[in-house]
């Protein structure tokens, strides 16, 4: 991101964030892992209560249970 040097990619909309006064310095993760990181952030819940505990693949044929409501449902 530009508004902490970096340089070789252009973030215009994080950048014009950080200057209005929102600046992420601190970030925090349910599990280090991709997959259930993302299923707890989608989720609002803790990645062991939706199933997902290590990184899903493409050829992985599960994940969230069709019951489970996200983000994207509310």
């Amino acid at each position: 991101m530009g508004c902490f040097g970096a340089e070789g990619f252009e973030t215009p909309n994080l950048d014009k964030m950080a200057a209005e006064g929102m600046r992420f310095t601190d970030f925090h993760v349910s599990q280090s892992v991709c997959s259930p990181s993302r299923a707890a952030l989608m989720t609002g819940c803790y990645h062991p209560r939706v199933g997902i505990s290590k990184a899903l693949f493409p050829h992985v044929n599960r994940g969230l249970k069709p019951k489970e409501e996200t983000l994207g449902t509310i």
